[in-house]
């Protein structure tokens, strides 16, 4: 189902007080506007060179070449690192209008950014040739451990596995873990997504999807269904029954937007049956308390960044909000 009443402000407008009231009962937001067309198009550009540099055979002009380098979920496969820390992406997160759009939905401008990868959804339709196994299959989740979140008993335990991350291990992999391992004692979390090219708005556009107003019942939910679930330990993605689907709305974004959610929000993705990549970065924002309640933890995360700055050789574009 296509979203037909999708809070669309241009960022940084007046309307950001109606954004808030839309966000507090919906649990999403979407800001329009937050990013100029060329750096959306230079951030594609650089997508497609870290496919074709980690993948080869890979060729941007060669359809018949797009059958490697993607994962199931359209993430780039063989990369060095599990999250991404090229210049173009970090360029993004350092972006002014980014992040005064997380700072005003946390009440803060005192934020720090997280590193992820990113999505290039293929399409599955091209000249008549239909190639549904590129296509990501439906599915709607929950980015955490909703009995860990939730249980006041788990939020040392949660603190205890932050404190205890190191960053230049595992291929930077506590950057992707430390995204899903959040409490309700944090406070807001909130998650977003970068979108880069306008999403058709019909049906067949693939993209995000959600089911509007879900984080303001998920205690519920989770009183209703916990003796029924598997619980697990630690950060997780828990998946939702595909009954949930029929819930589900679509995300229409223009290239330039950016989506940010409530982390509680059920959301999810749809296939893209379209004849155009879906092109996407998540990221999110959380008050700098969170990290500094860890010392050794933000130590060493601040370390491992400024090495992978001179790495990626973008200290010169570091700016005081990077």
């Amino acid at each position: 189902t296509t979203l037909a009443f999708v809070r669309a402000s241009q960022c940084l407008s007046p309307k950001v007080n109606r954004s808030k009231n839309f966000f507090d009962r919906y649990g999403f937001c979407v800001f329009r506007g937050v990013l100029p067309k060329d750096l959306c198009e230079a951030t594609i550009d650089d997508m497609w060179k870290l496919v074709i540099e980690n993948n080869a055979g890979v060729d941007r002009e060669q359809v018949d070449t797009w059958y490697r380098g993607w994962s199931s979920f359209g993430m780039p496969k063989n990369t060095p690192s599990h999250a991404i820390f090229r210049a173009s992406f970090l360029r993004l997160r350092q972006h002014p209008s980014v992040v005064q759009c997380f700072a005003s939905m946390l009440k803060t401008n005192d934020i720090v950014c997280n590193h992820d990868r990113c999505l290039m959804h293929r399409p599955t339709q091209d000249g008549g040739v239909t190639r549904k196994y590129w296509a990501t299959r439906p599915n709607v989740h929950l980015d955490m451990n909703p009995a860990e979140f939730l249980g006041s008993e788990h939020e040392k335990e949660v603190g205890q596995r932050l404190s205890s991350l190191r960053y230049s291990q595992r291929k930077n992999r506590a950057f992707i873990s430390e995204n899903n391992d959040v409490h309700s004692g944090m406070g807001k979390v909130l998650q977003g997504m970068l979108n880069f090219r306008d999403l058709p708005s019909t049906v067949d556009g693939g993209g995000t999807i959600v089911i509007p107003g879900s984080h303001n019942s998920l205690l519920r939910w989770w009183k209703g269904n916990k003796d029924t679930i598997k619980q697990t330990r630690g950060p997780t993605q828990h998946v939702l029954g595909a009954e949930m689907l029929d819930f589900a709305q679509r995300v229409c974004m223009r290239a330039g937007s950016l989506l940010i959610w409530d982390q509680r929000l059920t959301h999810g993705s749809t296939s893209n049956n379209s004849t155009e990549f879906r092109y996407g970065i998540p990221i999110r924002f959380c008050p700098t308390d969170q990290l500094l309640q860890h010392r050794a933890r933000a130590t060493d995360r601040a370390h491992v960044l400024q090495k992978i700055i001179v790495e990626e050789g973008f200290e010169d574009e570091l700016s005081d909000l990077g």
